[in-house]
């Protein structure tokens, strides 16, 4: 993946640059947890990331950002070393998922500590699962990021068109709930097929049937 411009100059000249992984999660409040994968902390773009968190402790590893060709969208996994097992449930929390999750690539100045240029954004996506890890001398727990694409693969087979279905994507909307003896068919996902329709014609009283030639037959 290359670099942005600005951040590829900066390196070049800077002797001997100290880079910083800068991983962010918003938790409903809203509230956040920014840490770094060292010591010591960083500003960049308003926002303050620091190497131990009082709550939810410090970054105990970050894997490589994978990609596929396949049914499967960008990803990676962070794992934390949180202090207490109440930060462990908070994580854990179903409310939790889809929470957005930010992930950058900067540098330091060794010289002046400030961060040079603007860091790289790698990835932005949502917290997938979490799964925990617990032992005499330590606590960890997994974070799975995926890519917003991953909504793509979400499956439609609980739609239903009714009223009780159609509130719990947009509710308070009553558009069904007056809906009785429907007698047409709903498409999902799909064109409707070319129906010919319904014409007047011929003698009075009779109806016509106008196909896609549009030629009327009297009925």
């Amino acid at each position: 993946m290359a670099l942005a411009s600005g951040l590829t100059a900066a390196l070049g000249d800077t002797l001997s640059p100290l880079v910083f992984h800068a991983f962010e999660l918003v938790l409903p409040g809203p509230a956040y947890i920014r840490l770094l994968d060292g010591a010591g902390s960083a500003t960049f773009s308003s926002k303050t990331f620091v190497g131990r968190d009082a709550t939810y402790g410090a970054l105990g590893a970050i894997s490589t950002i994978e990609d596929s060709l396949e049914a499967r969208t960008p990803r990676y996994q962070i794992e934390l070393e949180p202090p207490t097992t109440a930060a462990i449930t908070t994580l854990s929390a179903p409310s939790l998922q889809g929470a957005q999750a930010s992930l950058w690539f900067g540098a330091v100045d060794r010289t002046t500590g400030q961060v040079i240029a603007t860091p790289e954004l790698l990835l932005v996506g949502e917290l997938d699962y979490v799964t925990a890890a617990l032992d005499q001398s330590s606590r960890r727990v997994s974070l799975y990021i995926a890519s917003a694409f991953e909504r793509l693969f979400a499956g439609d087979e609980a739609a239903r068109l009714t009223p009780a279905f159609h509130k719990s994507i947009w509710p308070g909307e009553l558009g069904l709930d007056f809906v009785v003896d429907a007698t047409a068919d709903p498409y999902w996902g799909v064109s409707a097929p070319v129906t010919p329709g319904i014409v007047s014609g011929g003698a009075a009283g009779t109806g016509g049937f106008r196909g896609s030639s549009g030629q009327g037959l009297v009925f």
